[in-house]
């Protein structure tokens, strides 16, 4: 019977190298840091006033790169241009009170605002600045 060899340090050394370059930690700030600088460089305070007190519920990249605040406890959304570092309000009037929780970005741009309080949905158009409330009743 033949003994089984071990793989020595050095060849796991190689291999690992090989099929796996990258160290998820020190690689990823390697990197990060390479393309945009330290971390402490890039971390900005978005300006604009923020209502505060759970107005809003997570945020919706658009595919301008604007960031579209869900309203939850918000009579009004926001919108969060990265580019100029702004806030502006969109048009529409949303029912707060726990209203939605969360949105999603639809395939025309759009963001459906997922009811959770609320019986009806919203739509927002980014490229009309309209909200709309499409047809159906949920639980609320």
């Amino acid at each position: 019977m033949r003994a089984i060899q071990l793989i020595s340090n050095s060849a796991k050394v190689r291999l690992r190298n090989k099929y796996f370059p990258l160290s998820p930690i020190s690689d990823y700030v390697a990197v990060r840091n390479t393309n945009y600088g330290n971390l402490a460089d890039i971390l900005i305070t978005p300006s604009g006033t923020y209502p505060g007190s759970t107005a809003f519920i997570g945020g919706v990249l658009l595919t301008n790169g604007n960031v579209f605040c869900v309203p939850y406890n918000s009579t009004t959304a926001a919108i969060y241009n990265p580019n100029t570092n702004t806030l502006s309000t969109p048009s529409g009037t949303y029912p707060g009170s726990a209203a939605f929780f969360g949105g999603v970005l639809l395939t025309n741009g759009n963001v459906f605002c997922v009811p959770y309080n609320s019986t009806t949905a919203a739509i927002y158009n980014p490229n009309t600045n309209t909200l709309s409330t499409p047809s159906g009743t949920y639980p609320g």
